[in-house]
């Protein structure tokens, strides 16, 4: 969970009691943590209706933030093996290309650097890198290729290299979004859906 932390701010959910946090800024931004990625924060997740204090269930009566606090450190004192760049996420506008571009290259860069995990066994790279693009009304996925340095389109098609897709984002309203997913679920993740 450490290592999702960099989603910042969180407007306000129903079935949950944290506030709308209001603007906070720049930010770079996570898969959060919830399964739909809303939750910056994981005390914010510990204040969900489950969770909520009752005689025989949820936190406790007296000082449940206290509580959620301390389950909040525990949580994040695990080790998720997968490496701190998955979840990172930028997206890359006609206006901020100075700005998102060095990210991009992080990211690019990240996806063919080498990474060992235990749980995916063995020797994989850090991430998958994937951009998804609305042309034409449809919303387009690629998956990047580390060997080759291009963006694969996922239904097939040509390999895009990176300053093509970059070029897409230039036209308005074809912005073009790229995350960094755990290595094994780029093609899935980059499929349109």
């Amino acid at each position: 969970m450490y290592e999702k932390v960099g989603m910042f701010g969180v407007p306000k959910v129903e079935t949950f009691d944290a506030p709308d946090s209001g603007n906070t800024g720049d930010q770079i931004r996570g898969f959060g943590f919830t399964n739909d990625g809303t939750l910056d924060t994981m005390f914010r997740f510990f204040t969900a209706l489950v969770f909520h204090p009752q005689l025989t269930a949820g936190f406790p009566l007296v000082n449940p933030d206290r509580t959620r606090r301390d389950v909040e450190q525990f949580v994040l004192a695990f080790d998720s093996d997968l490496a701190p760049v998955v979840g990172q996420q930028v997206t890359l506008t006609a206006s901020n290309a100075a700005a998102a571009g060095p990210r991009i290259t992080l990211f690019e860069q990240r996806a063919k650097a080498a990474f060992t995990s235990k749980l995916l066994g063995g020797q994989v790279k850090e991430c998958e890198l994937v951009a998804r693009v609305a042309q034409g009304g449809a919303i387009s996925g690629f998956l990047f290729d580390p060997g080759t340095s291009t963006f694969v389109p996922a239904g097939g098609g040509t390999a895009l290299s990176d300053s093509a897709l970059r070029a897409l984002a230039a036209t308005p309203g074809q912005e073009v979004t790229l995350t960094c997913v755990p290595p094994g679920s780029g093609a899935r993740m980059a499929a349109t859906r």
